[in-house]
C-alpha cells in the first residue's frame, strides 16, 4: 500500500521560490499519488492534478493545470 506524501497546493500566480518555500502557497495538504506512466496524480477539491516536484523540491500541484477528463 502507498502511503501518503505531503505537498503543496499552489495558485499559479507566482513564478519564484522564496527562502521558506513557494510565494503561491494556498495549502499544505497530505495524499496518496495514483502511479500512471511516468508520472503521478491526484485528487484535490473534486479535480485531478498531475504532481509536479519531488527532486529538487518538494512536490506540489498547479490549481490553474486540472486534468481535464476524456471528451
Amino acid at each position: 500500500m502507498t502511503d501518503s506524501i505531503p505537498l503543496a497546493v499552489r495558485s499559479g500566480d507566482g513564478t519564484g521560490q522564496s527562502h521558506y518555500g513557494f510565494l503561491d502557497v494556498v495549502e499544505l495538504i497530505e495524499r496518496v499519488p495514483r502511479q500512471h506512466s511516468g508520472w503521478q496524480s491526484i485528487n484535490y477539491k473534486g479535480q485531478r492534478y498531475k504532481l509536479w516536484g519531488g527532486i529538487r523540491t518538494n512536490f506540489w500541484i498547479n490549481l490553474t493545470m486540472p486534468i481535464k477528463g476524456r471528451q
